[in-house]
């Protein structure tokens, strides 16, 4: 059986219009934050395309309109309207002009209204910019459906309410109206000599014609085949009309002229409603979709003959399909609520689709099962919790499915009785009827330990009640609460929404305490709190989430990805400590007050040549200060730093030239500035060059190995470190020659030459001497330490020989801080680069001391991702046996075996750094394990391309 909304369509949008009336306000400044996997994460409602078929656009509920290319499937643009909280800014209705220039949005807007009640808006979009071109204002009802003229020169709308209204698209003027509608009007399509046509859930079809001035009425009769006809189409010779309907699976062919019935196709077979209809360009060809319950599958029924002919269904998706649109040479687009879309070909089979990227969650209560302290949670990615897997949120990974430890949420207890709650707009405690909203659906339920009340899930709320059926707190939702359970310790609501995202809610108010969104490859999710702290699968995640910023009614939203405030908001540390402590951690920054107060510049790279002829390159940017200042400047090429400009005297608006050298062949260019606090940088402005190099040569292995034993305070002295140094810089030395034109090994051990100017003066001198395509490699044997005077202000410092105290003011101004660190790296020049950071020697200097946990994880991360590069660290337990094996630290001992290698699983002759990184975490686990009966285990993350090392034979 195939599962979908429970509702008709008009009893939704009348309970929705009154709910926009009660909550107008003005539009929200502060940015909010919100799911965008480049795809749609609410039910699309309406798709368009232009009339060469250029492109489709999909309007979504998810609040967003994407602009696709029918050639291929590749999204080219996101359009974003002014939005606000619950419904406002969920889009209904999308119209593209014939030429393919202009887009028309429409559906829930009433914020920031002029005057009345009903002031709705329609957005008008260059399509090709994503720029709001105009806005059309002092709609008296939501926007549902929307069509342009022929010629393109105006608009039609049809709304929830007071009927049809025209506008001029060149200024914006209305030119006509008919406010002779009971009821909400559901489509507007005009024939191809300008007529229009509507339907109304009055029953009533209406004709017009319009010539620019007047509207005039043509024809008005009810429409034969049910009570609720949905969709009307025109023929492409404008002689017939097809309509479908909501309230039955009938389609009837009218005669445009006096909306007679012509004939009715053959809908035989066809399960509830075929509500959506079109002709193929040639006419020759009827389709309609709409809800089945057939199979679990979705179908498009094809009639041959222009609707009089046999009858093909086409299984296409899982869920109601919500538009169709005929293409040229017998293609067919079309979108669904899962949400999906895609085009089918002659014979009904994909030749584009795009399947739904958010867990389907519907009916999947009863498998929705949580371990006691709610950090382990079991669900399905498709209906009735099909396709499960178990999330376990404390260790950050993906268990097999097993139930062992996981319970299914308590549906009843003595004296608590909840009935009527599933699908219900009545749910009954101990038969007394429960509160909702106007024609609010309950969707599931979960009963509180001990029996002490109860969660009731529902399309627009979350709420728990108590034993007597009073209601302790609500919450708003992004989505029906297809599912809800509640942790056996009582800490914890957690639900499972239609936005694809599992919610924790304090149990005792309901508070939201972190979000989980698991894109349904199964291996990308993204873990976030209200106030933006996030943890991540992966780089490839890290964009799944950011924030919308409204500038007003009459300018595009903008979307600032979670990847431009990595260096402040990437806190594994703060995702652990909310779970542990089902409270929102404390003293941490807004991400929100962030762009409002210290927004990034805006950055714009003027021209370049497509090819050069030698290596040398200025990139002119234009930099706009958006009122955060200007900070650094960091230039990428093929995926790693090899720039980062800081302290540039730079005004508003100036240009800014950047000298880079380019590697032989394509160089990607990424530059991105940052405000002046280096919290937030701006959207990457990108281009390609190509360096047509004449003479191709070897690269130089340029490697800078550091090993600091001896520290001014003698306490934090350690035992192996230069050893580890010297046995690297052997192995470089002679593993690397044949790979490498030259290779150059600095070697820093004596106390003098590792203090932290000393290792800044060593970096110094690779700015000139490395060129982009040499391969630079950073070894460092020393301590590590996390440390700060707030949860907000911790950081990642590399311990140097000039370091006598441990104190976190000493560590600020003699350490090599993270971000320190991360500047040094950058500023070479190279494109290949890989760091090692053997960290693992606590000694008896204390807790502060790296130990296995979020901490160091998180800094080898926010090193590799912010700069591109290479990092595997040791990241170890704090135990001073550790750091003896064989006469080095496990670690460096085992990062030895593999260089020397071992590393080289794939038989290829050499080493690279993911082939090192598997080596390594793979070996240090259990070399540890048997010679120090502890676990150590190190930690990496691989950015940018791959390159070679060392020789494996």
């Amino acid at each position: 059986m195939c599962l979908i909304l429970r509702f008709k369509l008009p009893v939704v949008l009348a309970a929705l219009v009154l709910s926009l009336v009660a909550h107008a306000a003005e539009l929200p400044v502060k940015p909010m934050l919100r799911i965008d996997p480049g795809e749609h994460t609410g039910m699309i409602r309406s798709i368009a395309s232009d009339e060469q078929a250029h492109y489709l656009v999909t309007a979504s509920e998810d609040k967003t309109a994407r602009v696709w290319s029918l050639a291929d499937g590749r999204l080219l643009n996101t359009l974003r309207i002014p939005i606000g909280q619950g419904n406002e800014g969920k889009l209904n209705a999308v119209a593209l002009s014939p030429d393919g220039l202009t887009v028309a949005l429409g559906g829930w807007s009433r914020l920031g209204y002029e005057g009345g009640d009903m002031n709705n808006n329609i957005f008008l979009f260059d399509r090709a910019s994503a720029r709001l071109l105009r806005r059309l204002s002092g709609l008296p009802g939501v926007v549902i459906d929307q069509a342009f003229s022929p010629d393109g020169r105006y608009l039609a709308a049809t709304m929830g309410a007071d009927g049809l209204r025209l506008f001029s698209v060149s200024d914006g003027r209305l030119l006509a109206e008919d406010r002779d509608y009971r009821g909400g009007s559901y489509s507007v399509d005009f024939s191809r000599d300008g007529r229009l046509v509507t339907t109304c859930e009055d029953g009533l079809l209406r004709v017009y014609r319009f010539d620019g001035q007047v509207l005039t009425l043509l024809a008005k009769r009810a429409a034969p085949g049910g009570r609720d006809p949905a969709v009307a189409r025109f023929s492409p010779d404008g002689h017939r009309i097809a309509l479908g309907f909501t309230d039955t699976s009938e389609v009837n062919v009218l005669d445009a002229g006096d909306l007679s019935l012509a004939y009715a196709p053959d809908t035989r077979g066809a399960n509830k409603n075929l509500g959506r209809v079109a002709w193929s360009q040639d006419g020759e060809t009827l389709y309609a979709a709409g809800r089945s319950d057939h199979d679990n599958q979705q179908y498009i029924r094809r009639w041959t003959s222009a609707g009089k002919g046999a009858a093909t269904d086409d299984p296409v998706v899982r869920n109601t399909i919500s538009g169709l649109i005929a293409l040229p040479g017998n293609r067919l687009a079309f979108a669904s609520q899962d949400p999906a879309w895609g085009v089918t070909g002659k014979t009904g089979q994909h030749t584009l689709f795009h399947p739904p990227v958010v867990a389907d969650f519907r009916d999947g209560q009863r498998a929705f099962t949580l371990s006691d302290d709610g950090m382990r949670v079991r669900y399905g990615y498709q209906t009735l919790g099909n396709s499960p897997v178990v999330f376990d949120s404390h260790n950050r990974i993906f268990l097999p499915h097993d139930t062992k430890g996981l319970t299914p949420p308590a549906l009843a207890a003595s004296g608590l009785n909840v009935s009527n709650w599933k699908y219900s707009d009545a749910p009954k405690l101990n038969g007394k009827l429960l509160t909702l909203k106007a024609s609010e659906i309950s969707r599931s339920l979960a009963l509180l330990p001990n029996g002490d009340g109860f969660a009731l899930g529902a399309d627009w709320s979350l709420r728990v009640f108590d034993r007597d059926g009073q209601q302790r707190w609500q919450q708003a939702v992004p989505g029906s609460v297809w599912a809800v359970n509640v942790s056996g310790d009582g800490r914890y609501v957690v639900a499972a929404y239609g936005d694809g995202t599992i919610r924790w809610h304090q149990a005792a108010s309901g508070m939201e305490l972190l979000a989980f969104y698991p894109h349904p490859d199964r291996q990308r999710w993204v873990m976030w709190t209200p106030q933006g702290y996030y943890d991540v699968s992966g780089p490839d995640a890290e964009n799944l989430i950011g924030w919308h910023v409204n500038k007003g009614m009459d300018q595009a939203a903008e979307f600032y990805p979670a990847s431009r405030f990595r260096n402040v908001f990437y806190r594994p540390d703060v995702i652990q400590q909310v779970l542990q402590n089902a409270a929102p951690a404390q003293g941490l920054v807004d991400a929100s007050s962030l762009l409002l107060d210290h927004p990034a510049p805006n950055i714009k790279l003027l021209t370049l040549p497509q090819q050069v002829q030698n290596d040398s390159l200025n990139l002119s940017l234009n930099l706009q200060d958006a009122g955060g200042g200007i900070g650094d400047v960091r230039v990428f090429i093929n995926g790693t730093s090899v720039q980062a400009a800081r302290g540039l005297a730079v005004t508003h608006g100036s240009a800014l030239n950047i000298p880079v050298r380019l590697v032989p062949g394509k160089n990607e260019i990424k530059v991105m500035v940052f405000n002046a606090e280096n919290s937030i940088s701006s959207n990457p402005a990108e281009v390609t060059v190509t360096f047509l190099a004449q003479v191709l040569r070897k690269p130089n292995l340029h490697a800078l190995v550091v090993g600091i034993q001896e520290f001014e305070n003698p306490r934090l002295n350690l035992q192996y470190t230069r050893g580890d140094a010297e046995a690297v810089k052997q192995l470089l030395e002679t593993r690397s020659k044949g790979l490498f034109e030259q290779v150059d090994v600095q070697l820093l051990t004596s106390r003098a030459d590792t203090s932290k100017s000393a290792i800044e003066a060593a970096f110094a001198r690779y700015k000139s001497s490395v060129a982009p395509d040499d391969v630079f490699l950073f070894y460092v044997a020393s301590h590590g330490i996390i440390d700060g005077e707030s949860m907000a202000d911790k950081s990642y410092y590399l311990v140097t020989s000039n370091v006598g105290s441990t104190a976190t003011r000493s560590l600020k101004q003699d350490a090599l801080s993270q971000e320190e660190l991360r500047r040094l790296i950058a500023d070479v020049p190279a494109t290949k680069k890989l760091v090692l950071l053997d960290t693992c020697h606590a000694g008896d200097v204390g807790s502060k001391l790296l130990g296995r946990g979020l901490d160091e994880d998180s800094a080898v991360k926010l090193l590799s991702r912010s700069a591109g590069i290479a990092v595997i660290a040791a990241s170890t337990s704090a135990q001073q046996a550790l750091e003896g094996h064989h006469g080095h630290g496990v670690f460096t001992y085992v990062l030895l075996e593999g260089m020397n290698g071992k590393a080289d699983t794939s038989s290829r002759g050499y080493v690279t750094p993911i082939g090192l990184a598997d080596y390594v975490t793979e070996q240090v686990p259990d070399v540890t394990e048997r010679a120090f009966k502890s676990r150590q285990y190190p930690t990496f993350n691989i950015e940018g391309q791959p390159f070679p090392i060392v020789k494996s034979n």
